[in-house]
């Protein structure tokens, strides 16, 4: 089961010096397992016990976000992968900025590193979404924040 989801038009970037706070923000997100709606198939999060030696900020390997590895944090070394990782496709301009191709994919919880990200996106950016039932919203970010506009089509 899922809900599949699709980028219907994008101009997102990260100028290349916001790249790593990009990441470190995204990463941070794992110590709060409270944002996260993954999980492991069979037993309870107590049944997963966190290897020895890791990193992450995760608590267990029984709590993940959505389609995520649970220490992504650790395997993930840049923004890339871990857009990657959530189902960007991703690529660098000419001036070393990150910037979103497209996305086309189930949906998990892409929105929450998004909001992550937003003090570090280009000004102006967007993402336009379409959903499998034909629903669709906009992500815009204004150089600190992202805020979601659900579409309104009016037939005239």
């Amino acid at each position: 089961m899922g809900y599949f989801v699709e980028t219907t038009e994008i101009d997102f970037t990260i100028p290349s010096g916001n790249i790593d706070a990009a990441y470190e923000a995204m990463c941070e997100l794992n110590a709060h397992d409270e944002l996260k709606h993954g999980g492991i198939w069979g037993g309870e999060d107590e049944d997963y016990a966190k290897p020895a030696g890791s990193t992450s900020l995760a608590s267990s390997p029984g709590k993940n976000f959505s389609w995520m590895e649970w220490n992504y944090d650790e395997t993930c070394t840049t923004a890339q992968e871990i857009f990657d990782q959530l189902g960007f496709d991703t690529d660098f301009d000419e001036e070393g900025m990150l910037r979103f191709l497209f996305y086309d994919n189930k949906i998990g919880q892409e929105g929450l590193f998004l909001e992550a990200c937003a003090p570090y996106v280009t000004k102006g950016s967007y993402i336009v979404w379409s959903g499998e039932d034909n629903a669709m919203w906009k992500n815009e970010f204004d150089g600190e924040t992202m805020t979601t506009k659900k579409a309104k089509i009016v037939w005239e």
